[in-house]
């Protein structure tokens, strides 16, 4: 039994809270995993962009806090609380594959939870999250992420979250959530970025140094974008890989998430 291995796009941590088009997917995916692999799911590790560290880090508590990582926001989104359980046996799994370091104090963040919060709502798998190196480039997370692929095999779902375009400078933050109308040069962005990753041309999508002015501009902060290498290095070479959710809101952040290794 292989596990699939999911990219999604958190967009607003309002997503925990507020119902629409994106998180009804997520928990329409969360539901079907479920059934598919009723009781196969032993735990989720999550790549967040949220957490960057020197060094790979893993969260190792045996209960890790819910992590309100975000200001100006309504109470109801602060009183929120993901109560899954850590495993400390994943996370020593991971750092020895990894050569990452264990965090027992570390907490799970808002890009993490307010995605399992729909994909797992009653919160029964237990969650570790791994940070992104701060010191890697593409290639380097790329080479990293690939050390994972034993996991999938062994119980572990795979949950990497961020954003495939994401430029906050630029976004219309009148109409942060609004589709459509998106800057001719996100579109293009993702456009190439959808092409690139399913047709495993990951060179393209590797070579930061000669990435055209388009993707230069959506990825105004690529500690957004990393976290998509860590789920594409783990497709294997014939599983098939489906988007959804794939369009920009606030002119500038595309919501597109993927899904490998499940029709």
């Amino acid at each position: 039994m292989k596990l699939p291995v999911l990219f999604v796009a958190h967009g607003s941590p309002l997503n925990a809270v507020r119902d629409n088009a994106y998180t009804e997917e997520w928990q329409n995916y969360g539901d079907e995993l479920l059934d598919e692999f009723d009781g196969e799911i032993r735990a989720v590790l999550c790549v967040s962009s949220q957490w960057v560290t020197e060094g790979s880090r893993v969260t190792a508590a045996a209960e890790p806090p819910t992590l309100h990582d975000f200001s100006g926001f309504p109470p109801e989104l602060h009183e929120v609380r993901y109560p899954a359980a850590g495993s400390p046996e994943l996370a020593e799994r991971v750092c020895t594959l990894l050569g990452a370091e264990a965090d027992t104090q570390r907490g799970i963040d808002h890009g993490a939870w307010t995605v399992l919060k729909r994909l797992v709502p009653d919160a029964s798998v237990p969650v570790v999250q791994l940070s992104l190196d701060r010191r890697l480039n593409a290639q380097g997370h790329f080479d990293l992420a690939a050390k994972l692929a034993p996991l999938r095999k062994e119980g572990v779902l795979v949950v990497a979250t961020g954003h495939t375009v994401s430029n906050p400078q630029l976004q219309d933050w009148q109409h942060p959530d609004r589709p459509g109308n998106a800057y001719p040069w996100a579109d293009l962005a993702r456009e190439l970025i959808n092409k690139w990753a399913n047709g495993r041309r990951y060179d393209r999508l590797l070579d930061e140094e000669n990435y055209p002015v388009a993707i230069r501009q959506a990825l105004h902060d690529r500690r957004c974008f990393y976290p998509l290498l860590y789920a594409l290095a783990l497709r294997g070479e014939k599983e098939p890989l489906e988007f959804f959710n794939d369009e920009i809101v606030g002119k500038s952040l595309s919501m597109t998430s993927l899904i490998i290794g499940f029709l």
